[in-house]
């Protein structure tokens, strides 16, 4: 699995326009071959930050994202923001759960002496 991470700071007098085509956006990639989420949210601080959270299931599938013509909207928002896109590809070996959250409260090992484990 791959964790994309799209943060966009917006010109205060455009984030309407960039709100709309991220929201837009998102729906759209949801909606791509290999896309397991797409999370639209904006910074509680500032409203004119917002983001995007992409998890696809292999790099082939992101790969073709990133050069779908969705993928190019996000790009063509640039004259409309203070800064250039941040994005992160996040690649992840492993998924843990609520088992490695007992496990770093120690609930897992007390949970096996509790069983006589």
């Amino acid at each position: 699995m791959i964790i994309v991470i799209i943060n966009a700071s917006a010109i205060t007098e455009k984030r309407t326009e960039v709100f709309q085509t991220l929201a837009s956006v998102a729906l759209m990639v949801r909606g791509e071959k290999g896309c397991l989420r797409c999370q639209f949210c904006h910074e509680d601080e500032d409203d004119t930050a917002f983001n995007l959270i992409e998890e696809w299931g292999t790099r082939e599938e992101l790969d073709e994202h990133l050069k779908s013509q969705v993928f190019g909207i996000l790009l063509g928002l640039q004259p409309l923001l203070k800064e250039p896109l941040g994005i992160r590809i996040c690649p992840v070996a492993s998924r843990d759960g609520m088992q490695a959250v007992k496990r770093a409260r120690g609930q897992v090992a007390a949970a096996s002496l509790a069983a006589g484990i």
